[in-house]
C-alpha cells in the first residue's frame, strides 16, 4: 500500500505553506496585539447595584453620552462586582473624557427609570500601561511536561507508534495554531498561551483515541499479517465520525463565548474554534501516517 496517497500528500503541501507563510509573518509582524499589549487609554463605568433595567440603562446612557460628545467608542466588556456591573471601554488615543459630566448623565438615566431606584453610577477615565511583550516561558515549560507525560502515557499504552504519532499531532496542531494566528492576525489576546494548550491538549488525545482503535484492529487481524496502512484506513474511515463531532463541538462552544459580541469575548471564541479546529486536523492526518509507517518500518524488519 501506497503509505502517501493523495488525500496525504495534499495535506502536507498544505501544511508546509501555511507553517511557511504563518511563520514568515510572525517573525516579520508579531502577533496581532489588541490594545492591550500597548500604552493606551480606558474607560471604566460602573453601577453599584444590577437592579432591574440598570446594565441596559448604562450601556445605552454611556453610547449616548459618546454619540453626542463625538467619541468613537470601543466597547470592550462587562465586568462583574459583587452587586453591580462594570462596562469597560479601550481607547488607543486620549479622548479627554469628562468623568463628570459622563456620570451625571448615567445617574439622570438611572433615576428617570422606575426599575432604577436607588442605583448610583461611577465613571473612571485612565491611562494603561500596557504589556508589550508576551512571556512564554511558563507556558513552554507547563506545555513541555504536559507534553512528555503523555508521551510516556502513550508509550506504555500505545506503544512507540502511538506514542510517536501523539507526540507528532500536538506538535503540528500548535504549530499550525500559532501559523494561522499570524496569518488571519485573529487577536493574540487575551488567551493565547491557554489557546496553544488546547490546541496541543486535544490533539493528544484524540491521537491516543485513535492509536488505540489502530491496536486493537491491528490485534484483531493478526493472524492475516495486516498492512498498516490498510488498518489505518479501515479505521478513520469510522474514527471521522468523532473527528466531525468534536470540530462540531469547539465551533458550538465558540458561538456560545462570541455570542456576546464584545470584542474580548469574539477574540476568546475565535481562537477556541482555531484551537480546535488545528487540533483535530493534525491528529486526523498525522496519527494515521505516523502509526502506519512505524508499524510496517518494524514489520519489515521482522
Amino acid at each position: 500500500m501506497n503509505l502517501l496517497n493523495k488525500k496525504n500528500k495534499l495535506f502536507i503541501v498544505i501544511t508546509l505553506a501555511v507553517l511557511v507563510v504563518g511563520m514568515t509573518l510572525l517573525g516579520i509582524f508579531q502577533f496581532n496585539q489588541t490594545i492591550d499589549y500597548k500604552n493606551g487609554y480606558e474607560l471604566r463605568v460602573a453601577i453599584e447595584q444590577n437592579a432591574g433595567d440598570a446594565k441596559s440603562v448604562l450601556l445605552s446612557s454611556t453610547e449616548d453620552y459618546f454619540e453626542k460628545n463625538g467619541v468613537k467608542s470601543a466597547k470592550y466588556a462587562f465586568q462583574d462586582l459583587d452587586e453591580g456591573k462594570i462596562l469597560v471601554y479601550k481607547f488607543s488615543k486620549d479622548v479627554k473624557i469628562d468623568t463628570v459630566k459622563l456620570a451625571k448623565h448615567i445617574q439622570d438615566k438611572l433615576d428617570a427609570n422606575t426599575t432604577c431606584a436607588g442605583v448610583k453610577a461611577t465613571a473612571e477615565y485612565s491611562t494603561v500601561i500596557g504589556n508589550d511583550k508576551f512571556d512564554a516561558g511558563w507556558l513552554i515549560l507547563a506545555l513541555s511536561i504536559g507534553v512528555v507525560a503523555t508521551f510516556v502515557y502513550a508509550l506504555i499504552m500505545e506503544k512507540l507508534s502511538g506514542a510517536t504519532a501523539m507526540i507528532g499531532s500536538s506538535i503540528l496542531s500548535a504549530l499550525a495554531f500559532v501559523a494561522i494566528m499570524a496569518i488571519t492576525r485573529i487577536p493574540a489576546y487575551p488567551l493565547l498561551g491557554a489557546s496553544i494548550a488546547l490546541a496541543t491538549v486535544t490533539a493528544s488525545v484524540l491521537s491516543v483515541a485513535t492509536s488505540a482503535r489502530f491496536r486493537e484492529e491491528y490485534k484483531n487481524s493478526a493472524e492475516s499479517k495486516p498492512d498498516a496502512v490498510v488498518i489505518t484506513e479501515k479505521v478513520m474511515a469510522t474514527e471521522i465520525k468523532k473527528y466531525l463531532f468534536t470540530a462540531i463541538a469547539f465551533a458550538v462552544i465558540a458561538v456560545a463565548i462570541s455570542v456576546f459580541f464584545v470584542p474580548y469575548m469574539i477574540i476568546v471564541g475565535g481562537q477556541v474554534l482555531l484551537a480546535g479546529l488545528c487540533a483535530c486536523a493534525s491528529s486526523y492526518f498525522v496519527t494515521p501516517l505516523i502509526w502506519s509507517l512505524i508499524k510496517n518500518c518494524k514489520k519489515n524488519k521482522k
